[in-house]
């Protein structure tokens, strides 16, 4: 019998871009913000936009350039926008956009390019290069490229790290020249178990760095509450303030779990177990009932055809068999897609090659797919009770500024309270989030958050 075997980290899914933005000119960006029924903010000398809320004007695409792509197709996708646009309501045009790219060996198509081959000179061109052609732009406002973990987290790779950085400045500063782009900085990884690596990463690296090349504008690093880096340590704050370095908080609401595994923190529907279990039963009986069908009589019936094996048909069996390893939900998700949906989907085409199993490709199809989404919905469960508990300790410590507050907004508040100048979603928060851009924690109920959300990060 097969078995599901688990990543060790999963990323979200990305969305693909197919838009055209237009040049996001000064004038233009000046336009927008004085516009804006926001004050208009300047993050630095370097990179300036709008005033951060709902009219907000930062978007971020992502590319690999160490990724073969197709003649015709587009590997820019758009990863995230700063919470909202109401660009139709307010008029304002594309132009005024501010658009950057974050270029990176694990973003849109993972692959396994070795530390020496990125930052680049021909790397970096590369990936802008992509970018302006997929999004139909004349130049990028910002580019951002992701220091290899690897580099970044070892002390004795400071020296290394550098010389790589150097040269991707070199090849940066030269595009800034040639008005392909306008301003770059780093993306930095996870620092979930200790400040330590970061502290030592902004005193040895980035500040000398940042003295040195003058279009080095911004910082961005996963940033939730979770993270050993949450609230914002001393020493990146200082480099903030004196180096005018805008920082940009990346997937606030993807934690991490003490077992190493990925916890997507949202408000999640109510839904009762009960139901959820009655319904998961139910899809169960189903999908077994014709998989023994077709193990134990339509296959041995028609062995002159060249079906699946039986083990290919033997889904609903496995997942009876290991629902208790699935008890989070980013896996769960991650192990449908990539091993369970293409396997059934490959065995329902082969059922509808033959006119004889016609029948049984469409009642294959439809069972798996009920049981797919009911199994969905009883992991879900898990991942919720986590989330919904870690709402009712911030609660019961009257952290909450109004008492419709969404997980969402709580944790983009929190991000943008800390320091963050940008925080970028994979969704968009609903129209009428407002909390976030008028409200703001204190120190100490940061601090109150970040400790009273620990245990629930903990896995037994």
């Amino acid at each position: 019998m097969r078995t599901i075997t688990t990543p060790r980290h999963v990323r979200p899914s990305l969305r693909i871009a197919q838009l055209h933005v237009g040049r996001a000119t000064g004038p233009a960006t000046e336009d927008f913000i004085g516009r804006s029924p926001l004050q208009a903010k300047a993050s630095n000398a370097r990179l300036r936009m709008s005033e951060r809320g709902p009219d907000a004007s930062y978007l971020t695409a992502a590319v690999n350039p160490s990724v073969p792509v197709k003649r015709g197709d587009k590997q820019a996708y758009v990863e995230a926008l700063l919470l909202q646009e109401v660009i139709g309501e307010l008029d304002i045009p594309r132009e005024c956009f501010v658009v950057s790219t974050l270029l990176g060996s694990n973003v849109v198509h993972p692959s396994n390019l070795d530390a020496d081959e990125r930052l680049t000179k021909d790397y970096v061109e590369k990936g802008v290069e992509i970018t302006r052609k997929d999004l139909d732009l004349e130049s990028l406002d910002h580019v951002v490229c992701q220091i290899p973990d690897e580099l970044a987290m070892l002390p004795n790779k400071q020296g290394e790290l550098m010389d790589k950085l150097r040269a991707a400045c070199d090849a940066l500063e030269a595009l800034c020249s040639d008005g392909k782009t306008q301003s770059y900085g780093f993306a930095l990884p996870n620092f979930n178990e200790s400040v330590k690596p970061l502290d030592e990463l902004v005193e040895k690296t980035l500040e000398p760095l940042s003295e040195q090349f003058g279009r080095f504008s911004s910082l961005q690093l996963p940033y939730h509450l979770g993270s050993a880096i949450f609230p914002l340590p001393a020493s990146l704050a200082q480099f903030r303030n004196e180096r005018e370095m805008l920082l940009i908080g990346d997937r606030p609401l993807e934690m991490m779990l003490s077992n190493g595994n990925p916890f997507h923190l949202k408000t999640y529907p109510e839904v009762s177990g009960e139901d959820v279990a009655s319904m998961l039963k139910t899809a169960f009986n189903l999908a077994i009932a014709v998989e023994k069908k077709y193990m134990e009589t339509i296959r041995p019936e028609h062995e002159h055809l060249d079906l699946p094996p039986a083990e290919e048909v033997a889904w609903a069996h496995i997942l009876a068999n290991q629902h208790s390893q699935f008890d989070n939900l980013q896996v769960w998700l991650y192990v449908r897609e990539t091993q369970i949906y293409p396997r059934v989907e490959a065995a329902v085409k082969e059922f509808g090659k033959h006119k004889e199993t016609q029948e049984l490709a469409v009642a294959y199809s439809m069972v798996m797919r009920e049981l797919l989404k009911c199994f969905t919905g009883s992991v879900e469960l898990v991942d919720a009770d986590r989330a919904a508990n870690m709402m009712t300790a911030w609660k019961e410590h009257k952290l909450f500024p109004s008492a419709n507050c969404t997980t969402e907004e709580i944790v983009v508040m929190a991000s943008l309270s800390s320091g963050m100048d940008i925080t970028l979603l994979e969704e968009q928060l609903p129209s009428t989030s407002s909390l976030p851009f008028t409200h703001r924690f204190s120190p100490e109920q940061l601090q109150k958050l970040s400790k009273l959300a620990q245990p629930f990060f903990a896995v037994e």
